[in-house]
């Protein structure tokens, strides 16, 4: 499947979803909430990880689109 998320993206989900899962486990008590945190940390990672939200795909969203434009105009300005 291609990327559908941009650099920044890629970037922020894991260390977002590695804060969370951080703050998580460190609760005296792991209860429903902290399982949800869990849940939603992991697939910040994996997405993050495999350029690739199936959400963004499900909802028609392309923000790696973005990259392949900056980098055409970048191209294009060093001609």
């Amino acid at each position: 499947m291609k990327p559908n998320l941009s650099l920044f993206e890629r970037v922020v989900r894991p260390l977002l979803g590695c804060v969370l899962a951080t703050i998580a486990l460190t609760q005296p008590e792991i209860g429903l909430l902290e399982l949800i945190v869990l849940v939603i940390a992991a697939f910040l990672i994996l997405n993050g990880l495999l350029a690739r939200c199936y959400l963004w795909s499900w909802l028609g969203l392309n923000t790696a689109q973005n990259d392949i434009e900056l980098c055409s105009r970048t191209a294009r300005s060093r001609d």
